[in-house]
């Protein structure tokens, strides 16, 4: 008996007098497993579902957006690729922000939702709904809602996930690449030629016509505001022509949203004022057209 308890404690003394030190030998090994289960348990029940929410916010504010992505639950990143999840936080602006606040949290042993409210560096309040899940005794982010940012009660969406969204949508990057910078050129100028024809003859009719279908009809721009807005233009006797001679600058490279929209933001050196644009185009086959427009004459400093 005492050889067998000495064998396991690594002792090879067989002597009754050394049965305490086994004894002690045993316990102590004993007592080092219980209190390694207990550390273990204790943190597994003392982990805190909101610090792995910060940490993936923590992660963005940074810029590393891979190890945020890497970092969620596969159930997350299967609803869409990695190139559309940093689409999408660029589009909402969320890594952009300087403080958190969990205002509402339901936590069970497998799943918690924290609701809350991200302060972005610009002041703008964004509401947003976390889902966590624990896998292997580790948190991991599951699903992240968010609201408009304009009105705290506004429904909350779910931007990370192409379930539920049609093929024309899940394609839209992949069957319609950005252009080649010659075309971007044209493209822009374009427009903007056209707008400053309108504005000259007092007349919107051919640009209006210009613009594109999903802008006139599913959003539902009239005619009438399209008048309303430029008739600024047509006041101060705005002249936008030397667009055509000058080469425009893109303040940011040009991009593909997740919805399909072709942002294209710059400006034209022109003188005496620089023509600022902001220009949204969506395809329509078989060319790209407008469907959103900002455009400023600004005198450069």
């Amino acid at each position: 008996m005492i050889k067998m308890q000495d064998e396991k404690c690594g002792m090879k003394n067989e002597k009754p007098a050394r049965l305490h030190r086994v004894w002690s030998c045993c316990i102590l090994h004993s007592a080092l497993l219980v209190l390694l289960l207990l550390a273990a348990c204790g943190a597994s029940r003392d982990s805190d579902p909101a610090d792995t929410a910060n940490t993936f916010f923590q992660l963005l504010s940074a810029g590393k957006t891979r190890q945020a992505y890497d970092s969620a639950a596969f159930t997350f990143q299967a609803g869409q690729s990695f190139e559309r999840f940093e689409q999408t936080v660029h589009e909402l602006g969320i890594a952009n922000y300087s403080a958190i606040t969990w205002t509402q949290r339901s936590v069970n042993e497998k799943e918690a939702k924290l609701d809350g409210e991200i302060v972005t560096k610009n002041g703008n309040k964004v509401p947003v709904a976390v889902t966590l899940v624990k896998s292997s005794g580790t948190w991991k982010l599951y699903a992240l809602r968010t609201g408009s940012g304009k009105d705290s009660a506004s429904p909350m969406e779910n931007p990370f996930t192409l379930v539920g969204k049609g093929p024309e949508f899940n394609d839209a990057m992949s069957r319609h690449p950005i252009p080649p910078q010659k075309e971007l050129v044209a493209l822009t100028r374009e427009v903007l030629l056209k707008l400053d024809d309108a504005v000259k003859r007092k007349d919107f009719t051919e640009f209006y016509a210009s613009i594109s279908d999903q802008w006139r009809n599913d959003v539902g721009l009239s005619f009438k505001r399209v008048e309303r807005t430029y008739q600024p233009f047509i006041d101060a006797g705005a002249d936008m022509k030397d667009v055509a001679t000058v080469e425009p600058i893109f303040t940011e490279p040009p991009r593909i949203t997740s919805t399909g929209l072709l942002i294209v933001n710059g400006y034209f050196p022109t003188q005496p004022n620089h023509v600022n644009f902001k220009l949204d185009f969506v395809y329509e086959l078989p060319n790209w057209k407008l469907f959103g427009i900002d455009v400023a004459l600004v005198r450069p400093q």
